[in-house]
This record gives C-alpha cells, structure tokens and sequence, in this order.
C-alpha cells in the first residue's frame, strides 16, 4: 500500500496478518490533493500545485515541464485509463496520452 502525504510518499509494507511497517520513499514530494492520485501500469500519478508527478514506488519525477506555464495551483482532481489521464483544478484542465517517444498534452 502507498500512502500520500503533503510531506512524501510512504510505502506500507505488512509484517503479519495484523501489523506491518511504514517507510518512506525516496519520493521528495507528496501531495496535498488526495482526488488527483490515480494508479497507472507506469506508476501512480499525482498533482501539486507545481506540476503532475510520477511515483513509481521509489521515488517521484515531475512530468509536466511542458506544461508547466499554464499550470496553476489546485484542488487538483485526475483520472487515468488506458494511457490517457485527465486532470483539472475545476479552473484549468490538462489531458495526456503515453506514447512511444513520451508524453503528449493538451489543455482542454
């Protein structure tokens, strides 16, 4: 189990049928928009005010660069299916498609 926080990324790990252990990621993010995580094959997406981010289990790398101009603080919502997300703060939307050669954007 993955567990977000505004400070990091935690992993739960069970020890036995009623207690585990809890560490923390390599991640130096975390988020603060619970409604924007959403589990891919790649990993689990999430948005911040600076910019959607990739977990994959380790640590976390910015993906929005691109986008990042027009990019504006939340609360961020997503969705993913398919290789296609979808996120918006309600003001701002972005959508994305995983290709070959990266990560394709929109603003819708």
């Amino acid at each position: 189990m993955v567990v977000f926080t505004a400070g990091g990324i935690f992993n739960y790990y069970a020890v036995d049928e009623v207690s585990g252990r809890l560490e923390k990621s390599h991640s130096p993010v975390g988020t603060t928009y619970p409604d924007s995580v959403c589990v891919s094959e790649r990993g689990i997406f999430f948005a911040r005010d600076d910019g959607l981010w990739l977990f994959d289990g380790v640590s976390s790398q910015k993906l929005s660069v691109p986008v990042d101009p027009t990019w504006s603080s939340g609360p961020w919502r997503g969705a993913y299916s398919n290789q296609y997300g979808f996120f918006t703060n309600g003001t701002v939307a972005f959508s994305f498609r995983w290709t070959g050669e990266g990560i394709e954007w929109s603003t819708a």
